[in-house]
């Protein structure tokens, strides 16, 4: 089998052409970069994502949005009213918070090198936030044994 050539584009620009395939009513995959999601999702995974509005959000969901003239891939951990918390698995301290309207599509599949994660069942959005509310447990030992984010 053939590797088929990276391209590489900007963030943004990538990033709409994700939301017009979504707007089609067509599912959009791709390879994820960055290891704000890790220890569930790492870099190279690939990441099939669909609508927002195709799906009931729920609490430990994985979500694209945009925050702060950037998209994020982080996962929804309280909703408020309007409002939406959203927060990387990696991260030990950031949150970030947006509006339902900046909520751009909701992850429908993970494959790591061609096997398919389970990331969408009920039992990996409780354990999602699980990992979320250890947070500051795991900050703490972050900072006892000198790991660097």
């Amino acid at each position: 089998m053939l590797d088929k050539p990276a391209i590489t584009v900007p963030n943004t620009l990538f990033f709409e052409s994700i939301i017009e395939i979504l707007a089609l009513g067509k599912t959009a995959k791709f390879n994820l970069r960055g290891n704000s999601m890790r220890p569930c999702l790492y870099e190279g995974d690939q990441v099939v994502l669909v609508s927002i509005s195709s799906v009931k959000l729920q609490l430990g969901q994985i979500v694209l949005a945009k925050y702060q003239n950037n998209y994020v891939l982080h996962r929804l951990v309280k909703i408020k009213n309007d409002q939406i918390w959203l927060a990387g698995d990696g991260n030990v301290a950031q949150v970030e918070i947006i509006t339902k309207t900046a909520l751009i599509a909701a992850v429908k599949q993970v494959f790591r090198e061609e096997k398919e994660l389970i990331v969408t069942s009920r039992f990996q959005y409780m354990k999602g936030m699980l990992w979320y509310y250890s947070r500051p447990f795991r900050y703490i030992i972050k900072k006892i044994i000198g790991h660097k984010s």
